[in-house]
């Protein structure tokens, strides 16, 4: 297994008698930042759920610093791999200090009481993400974009190797889509492995410098950004004819679909 952070050997997992992965093998270095695409139903949040351990693969392993998952105890890996899935909701009204406060629950004691260091911790996350002015707001009251910037902090109040995220900026305006960003560049700069799952392949070409694109639960390419972003591997695992060019700031790939209109058909 090498020094990869995430080995994944032979991995095939199913849905009842659905297929969602079928036999995909991949490494994952510590410091890269690294895009997961692809079209619906691809598998791109199974394979997520497969690295963060809420999945067992039917067949293969997935391993975290040479060691398999299955073999972690839950507190142990969750003071390694921090996960922010699609579903981001709350069923009580915890403040936002509260909240993040619970990202420190790997190092709490049994009966769930909090060192001072931890309560230090949670303050550099909070001053470090920029939301102080959140810090007495309970949940239920925060806007979209600040909802999201506060489950991300719970999930660096983990103290984490890695940061696992599906699709995270999805329902965000671009602004709050630039803040998010902005913060995981500056984490990443920092040493944190970051793995996403990213519909929008501009953003995915932008911030990510690996993209993985999936199809059919399967690896269609695996790169830097310019060698998976081609016509050629978006029409075929999208279906969808597309050009692309390249965004002329930062010489990145930029994508844009055609639409049937201007095919004749």
């Amino acid at each position: 297994m090498g020094d990869a952070l995430f080995s994944v050997h032979g991995v095939v997992f199913n849905y009842d008698r659905h297929t969602a992965i079928d036999d995909i093998t991949f490494t994952v270095n510590p410091g890269e930042f690294m895009g997961i695409i692809g079209p619906n139903g691809a598998g791109k949040s199974t394979v997520i759920r497969l690295l963060a351990g809420f999945l067992k693969p039917n067949k293969g392993f997935v391993a975290f610093s040479g060691k398999n998952l299955d073999k972690y105890e839950k507190r142990e890996l969750a003071q390694n791999i921090a996960t922010l899935p699609q579903a981001t909701e709350t069923p009580f009204s915890f403040t936002v200090e509260e909240f993040i406060l619970m990202g420190r629950y790997p190092y709490a004691q049994k009966n769930w009481l909090y060192e001072k260091k931890e309560e230090e911790f949670v303050e550099y996350i909070i001053d470090t993400m920029e939301i102080s002015h959140l810090r007495g707001r309970t949940i239920d009251t925060l806007s979209e974009g600040e909802r999201q910037k506060v489950f991300l902090s719970q999930c660096l109040a983990q103290d984490p190797k890695a940061l696992l995220l599906d699709e995270p900026v999805s329902h965000l305006d671009i602004r709050h889509q630039m803040q998010t960003f902005d913060v995981l560049e500056k984490l990443h700069s920092e040493g944190l492995t970051i793995i996403m799952v990213l519909h929008d392949l501009n953003l995915a070409a932008e911030f990510c410098s690996r993209l993985m694109l999936i199809s059919k639960g399967r690896i269609n390419a695996d790169g830097d950004p310019k060698t998976v972003l081609t016509f050629q591997n978006i029409e075929e695992a999208y279906d969808t004819v597309v050009i692309v060019k390249e965004n002329p700031l930062s010489g990145k790939p930029f994508v844009v679909p055609v639409s049937r209109k201007y095919l004749g058909k």
